[in-house]
């Protein structure tokens, strides 16, 4: 919220009233994103992770290049993966490269970039 509220504080000419400020929080409350997005001059429908986006998750998730129960029954690879791009489920005994296990964590974060 900081980023919005300095934002509007840029665009105010430099402060905002405690009217302005409770203006924007209701906003803020209410809104959705697209709408958030519409005001601001954004497009969300637009963004994506970027190589550097990814191997930053990554860096901050468990690695397993070898398929392993999670713990309750379903098998998982790399970074997290239980489906692979091709829609099929990943399974015991699968293996998989760093490239690919990052590959298929860019897939798996497309659903979240919507």
């Amino acid at each position: 919220m900081k980023h919005i509220f300095d934002f509007l504080r840029k665009i105010s000419g430099g402060t905002l009233t405690q009217k302005q400020v409770n203006a924007a929080n209701q906003v803020i409350a209410t809104a959705t994103d697209a709408t958030v997005a519409d005001m601001l001059g954004i497009a969300i429908d637009q963004m994506v992770v970027s190589l550097f986006g990814v191997d930053l998750i990554c860096g901050f998730e468990g690695k397993r290049l070898t398929a392993y129960d999670d713990g309750v029954g379903v098998w998982t690879i790399g970074f997290g993966t239980t489906v692979y791009p091709n829609g099929m489920k990943v399974k015991k005994g699968d293996t998989c490269t760093e490239a690919q296990a990052k590959a298929y964590m860019a897939h798996d974060l497309k659903k979240f970039e919507t």
